[in-house]
């Protein structure tokens, strides 16, 4: 019997090709996937002071996963819904966990909704930390958003205060 009909021919290494291309491909995908993120939220050349007017906020869903989804602050602990989660410009190494903040829509960015703002302002806890990509912005959940803005326009300019 010859070494190719005792590992199964030639097959056998065509499929480790077939997946070290296959994997190459999904990193590939997957780092495409986060340069649109970084470029969608200013890329990384920019800015991420808090200035008012370039801070932006967008929604994020709780998890349906189970009841209460794990944060980077307090774990499992249920905190309500008027959450959100701070970026590097807010995050200070988890020293914003548990900071309250009154948040208010301030107009649109190019996204969605020419006119979002309601006109109101809401307080928020901060219980999350947003990953790299979305600096200078605080993440608010759907609910806190729709307090405040349009959830349709996705993203908006907000200003923000500690209280």
């Amino acid at each position: 019997m010859t070494d190719e009909e005792k590992h199964g021919g030639g097959s056998h290494r065509f499929s480790h090709k077939s997946n070290r291309v296959f994997y190459t491909f999904l990193v590939l995908i997957a780092i495409y996937d986060l340069w649109v993120s970084m470029m969608e939220d200013g890329g990384c050349c920019g800015q991420c002071g808090l200035q008012r007017k370039e801070n932006k906020s967008r929604y994020f869903q709780l998890r349906a996963t189970s009841r209460h989804s794990p944060s980077s602050c307090d774990g499992f602990t249920n905190e309500g819904v008027m959450i959100a989660a701070a970026s590097d410009a807010v995050w200070d190494n988890r020293g914003a966990c548990g900071r309250h903040y009154r948040v208010k829509c301030t107009g649109a960015t190019n996204q969605g909704d020419p006119h979002p703002c309601s006109g109101n302002s809401v307080v928020v806890k901060i219980v999350d930390y947003c990953p790299p990509g979305c600096r200078g912005t605080i993440d608010l959940s759907q609910e806190a958003f729709a307090a405040i803005a349009n959830p349709d326009a996705g993203k908006i300019e907000i200003e923000f205060e500690s209280l």
